[in-house]
């Protein structure tokens, strides 16, 4: 689970330590004013990130309250971890359009195939 820390509550590490919100804040130097976003796995803090800079490294309006900035944040996140189609789709893809300029291509299609195709080749190997 996601969400924005009250910095009242204390937080579980993995190390199976308790840590106070001041305790956070001097060991691990997190900002007392920041907006701070925490990663619960179970009931340990696996993750604690300052939300300003991840609004800022994912690009996301300065203007928005934390709770919409977090949820612009998480949506940037997921949108970045979608696997990208490799060199050799692509170049699939634009040899098709070169050879058919009149026909409209479903690049995803296109991409799906070259992975299907693939995986039977490196299925057939093994």
């Amino acid at each position: 689970m996601v969400k924005l820390w009250d910095k009242k509550t204390n937080l579980y590490l993995p190390n199976g330590k308790e840590y106070t919100p001041d305790q956070i804040f001097e060991e691990f130097g997190f900002p007392k004013f920041a907006p701070t976003v925490i990663t619960i796995v179970g009931h340990t803090t696996m993750a604690i990130d300052n939300l300003d800079i991840l609004v800022n490294n994912y690009g996301i309006d300065e203007g928005l309250t934390a709770e919409d900035a977090l949820v612009a944040v998480l949506a940037a996140q997921e949108e970045a971890n979608k696997p990208q189609p490799v060199l050799d789709e692509m170049v699939f893809v634009a040899a098709l359009k070169a050879a058919f300029p009149q026909q409209a291509v479903d690049e995803t299609a296109v991409i799906n195939a070259v992975k299907a195709a693939k995986f039977e080749t490196t299925e057939n190997r093994r």
